[in-house]
């Protein structure tokens, strides 16, 4: 767990990509020469966006099932029931 907390400290920490990204782009125009360009920049951006997605899900999915488990074994407990 100390590899994780250690990731998302230096993610968190670190400049964001996309905020850097945005700057760039905030004040480019659209022209025959870049077109192509943007698409490609629109398609890693979709790509990212779907990862970052799944992700986030997941981790909210497995904090609900904690939470849930945690609240069953007190309910459990209350009850004097058996696990």
């Amino acid at each position: 767990m100390n590899d994780v907390k250690s990731m998302v400290e230096l993610l968190l920490s670190a400049d964001c990509p996309v905020k850097q990204l945005s700057g760039l782009l905030s004040g480019m125009d659209v022209s025959a020469e870049n077109v192509s360009e943007l698409e490609n920049i629109v398609t890693l951006l979709e790509m990212h966006e779907d990862e970052i997605r799944r992700l986030r899900q997941g981790v909210v999915l497995r904090i609900r099932e904690y939470v849930l488990a945690s609240y069953s074994d007190g309910l459990r407990r209350k009850r004097g029931k058996p696990d």
